[in-house]
């Protein structure tokens, strides 16, 4: 069976807390016990939340104003260059954040011009095929200047328009979450409390037709239906037969895991108008065990797993910012070698997070000291890295496999691919000889590597988070205040706290130890002092430190050498980048 429903009100499990009301809570940027990633069926059966999700700001009429004047090509080329700057420099310099504003005006729209407020707009619609028998073509229409010429005639405002003059068109709307501060603000919820990447596409589809025709995600997607109503038709992976219908109605839910193939119609109900669903894009694939088990044995034969490497004085788990492009490129390469083996659908063991329950602690702490319970969580976390090199390295050795649905060349090319991760196999079956310190510093080395190589990569593509409007004057009246308790207006007296969907993590700048660089939504902070490193683990430590509660300066003063200067000089860095903000009861 391909999956089974999931709702609100139901679980597969006997956890504290049902799917649906942890993929609420995460929507929310809430905690829930366990987390939603850390739902035993996460990764492999799709969720559906009937209603009472939480509210996005973002309508038929704010997609139909984001079509006027369609000219997303200046900025494509703007942001192209961003990201290529940012992917090649591992973050935005934290120089220059002096008058910092936020990118959001007051009505939520964004105040420069320059900025991307949508990738892309393609047009498609499903057809009777001359072929007969229910056959369905796909017509498109794409092209930054027909799509214009298209938008400009039609001057749709809003949802009587677009079914009169939309000519049965389903607008394809790539990357929404520069359009308005609701979507931006829920990419970046996600991605702080998932350290999964992605974007937000938007789909409105007339009542009663088909959009894009069957097609099957490489990442999880979270639907979130905006107006109208759809039907979304669940196929077979192998046989591409239906077997399961999901109605979406407004305020509904719908989780679907990658490998779920799919299509979707709008519903043709009387006085139902137009469908239109935003789509929150989850990649998994850069922290599956794939790519863990990749990043691990290339780290292995680096050199990493020998015991000597433990010496370097460097803490449990820690790697560099910016590793060299000839290791990305094996880490890359060896991936499609393991990915080779899993299976279509959404359930292979090779698809699903490395970490599993643990994903959550590991992406939340600052690096391996920051973890909760001491050394526990990574030996814990070592020993499912062991295990899932075992059964890599015995299916390997089984021989390159042929799995059902791929096409002639797709299963030309996974046999080249699984033949050629046989070199691989005696590495993946001594992770179980190493010795215990050794295998967990491997393993939360490995983990780390890639987190660091996903949010390099998500921070260059969409930019680093703008501060929060008042955050640089908040950072020049906190240098310029009595860092004492001397008076009543002094620093001492007030309270601050690590901001609640914030990302932040602790790498090395070099090889084999060296100084950290603080890495902060998107910001770097390099060459740190151990005084300076000491207060921010304190300020920033998801579990350890101040672990998101309020704190004071007094707080940080063991830290930054019982020097309150320092300690306010630290802190208005942090303030700065909106790592920390100012705690009011």
């Amino acid at each position: 069976m391909l999956c089974a429903r999931l709702t609100a009100d139901s679980s597969s499990a006997p956890e504290s807390v049902s799917p649906g009301d942890a993929l609420r809570a995460l929507l929310a940027g809430k905690a829930s016990t366990p987390s939603f990633l850390a739902m035993p069926d996460f990764g492999k059966q799709w969720v559906q939340v009937e209603a009472a999700a939480p509210s996005v700001n973002f309508d038929i009429k704010d997609l139909l104003d984001l079509l006027r004047d369609y000219a997303p090509a200046p900025g494509r080329e703007r942001r192209l260059q961003r990201m290529r700057q940012l992917a090649a420099e591992g973050g935005a310099p934290w120089e220059g954040l002096a008058g910092t504003r936020s990118s959001w005006g007051s009505g939520g729209a964004v105040a420069s011009a320059d900025e991307l407020r949508l990738w892309s707009v393609s047009l498609v619609k499903r057809l009777p095929d001359e072929k007969g028998a229910g056959a369905l073509r796909t017509e498109t229409l794409q092209g930054d200047e027909a799509l214009r010429s298209f938008f400009e005639e039609a001057a749709m405002a809003c949802s009587a328009d677009f079914e009169t003059s939309g000519h049965g068109w389903t607008v394809v709307a790539n990357q929404l979450q520069g359009s308005a501060s609701s979507l931006a603000d829920l990419r970046h919820r996600l991605f702080c409390h998932t350290g999964l990447s992605g974007g937000i596409n938007g789909y409105l589809t007339p009542a009663g037709a088909i959009g894009k025709p069957p097609h099957v995600d490489d990442h999880d997607v979270v639907v979130l239906q905006q107006a109208g109503s759809k039907a979304w038709m669940l196929l077979d992976p192998v046989s591409r037969e239906v077997v399961e219908e999901v109605i979406l109605r407004p305020g509904a839910l719908l989780y679907l895991p990658q490998g779920v193939p799919h299509h979707a119609r709008a519903l043709s109900d009387i006085g139902a108008g137009p469908s239109l669903h935003l789509a929150v894009g989850l990649h998994r694939d850069p922290m599956s065990s794939a790519a863990l088990l990749a990043a691990l044995v290339t780290l292995l034969g680096l050199g990493e797993g020998k015991p000597s490497s433990a010496k370097t004085g460097r803490p449990a788990a820690g790697v560099q910012w910016l590793l060299p492009t000839a290791v990305v490129e094996e880490m890359d390469s060896r991936f499609a070698m393991f990915f080779a083996f899993a299976e279509h659908g959404p359930g292979h063991w090779l698809r699903q997070l490395a970490a599993g329950r643990h994903h959550r602690e590991l992406v939340s702490a600052l690096d391996a000291e920051d973890l909760p319970r001491g050394l526990e969580v990574l030996d814990k976390f070592a020993k499912l890295v062991a295990e899932d090199a075992r059964r890599l390295a015995h299916l390997i050795c089984t021989g390159p496999k042929a799995v059902a649905g791929d096409a002639p060349g797709a299963a030309r090319q996974r046999a080249m691919f699984q033949a050629a991760a046989a070199v691989d196999v005696a590495s993946l079956e001594m992770m179980s000889d190493l010795p215990p310190s050794v295998l967990r510093r491997l393993a939360g080395d490995a983990f780390f590597a890639c987190r660091a190589r996903v949010a390099n990569r998500h921070f260059a593509e969409h930019g680093p988070r703008p501060p929060p409007f008042g955050a640089a004057a908040a950072a020049d009246a906190l240098l310029a205040a009595d860092a004492t308790c001397a008076s009543s207006d002094g620093v001492g007296n007030r309270r601050w706290r690590r901001v609640q969907d914030g990302v932040a993590a602790m790498l090395w700048t070099g090889s084999g130890g060296g100084p950290s660089t603080l890495f902060a939504n998107g910001f770097r902070l390099p060459d740190l002092s151990p005084p300076t490193v000491g207060t921010i683990r304190f300020a920033l430590g998801a579990f350890t430190g101040a672990a998101g509660r309020p704190f004071q300066i007094a707080d940080l003063l063991g830290e930054c050498a019982d020097d309150p200067s320092c300690c306010k000089v630290v802190l208005a860095k942090l303030v700065r980048v909106g790592a920390v903000e100012e705690f009011a009861d």
